[in-house]
């Protein structure tokens, strides 16, 4: 079925928003939970929120593809030649069950599929650091191998300026000092802004 990027950017935000709205809903009855309960949502929702990322990416890649169109902003053009969903999701998907969507397959399927990379290259390179620290902590989440738990530990580094002992979950639910938000509402944030960047 085809649906315009902005009914695409929509339904992204509402899943970011209802994973949010569980960590809140959560923080009003943690007077009766323990808080290592809350930490374990915290996680939750980052893979909920890395979930709908991931979805918003490929169904705007395919649906831009098989749409022909430029996006608003006239910045993008398929070097693919439109055609169905099936064909487009088998060809991004380059013969595996599902494609990778992190930072650097971002950019590297943006280059192959459209002009310039537009919208995708200049909508995520500001924040191109924050998608790879989002990664790390969901890798954190998902792994408990040595690996991940040192990517990890860097993100905690750069971020709070030393590594106490933090589960990824305690790590979400730390203040950043500004505006009063998580690390998990400001990747939520950042998150939404870039699909924002990619939609216009």
């Amino acid at each position: 079925m085809k649906k315009k990027k902005s009914t695409l950017y929509n339904e992204f935000h509402t899943e970011v928003d209802e994973a949010l709205n569980l960590v809140k809903t959560f923080y009003g009855l943690k007077s009766k939970l323990d808080k290592k309960y809350a930490f374990s949502i915290a996680e939750l929702a980052l893979l909920k929120i890395e979930a709908a990322w991931e979805q918003y990416l490929e169904d705007t890649f395919i649906e831009m593809i098989v749409s022909g169109k430029k996006t608003r902003s006239k910045r993008s053009f398929s070097y693919v030649k439109p055609m169905n969903r099936d064909i487009v999701r088998k060809i991004i998907y380059q013969g595996r069950d599902y494609s990778k969507w992190d930072y650097d397959d971002v950019q590297r399927k943006a280059i192959i599929y459209f002009k310039n990379g537009e919208p995708f290259m200049s909508g995520l390179r500001s924040v191109g650091q924050e998608l790879k620290e989002i990664t790390d902590v969901r890798n954190r989440i998902a792994h408990r191998s040595l690996h991940s738990e040192k990517q990890f530990k860097t993100v905690i580094q750069k971020r709070i300026g030393y590594v106490p002992k933090l589960t990824p979950g305690e790590f979400l639910l730390t203040f950043t000092g500004k505006n009063n938000d998580t690390y998990l509402a400001f990747y939520a944030n950042i998150l939404l802004n870039a699909g924002k960047r990619i939609h216009s």
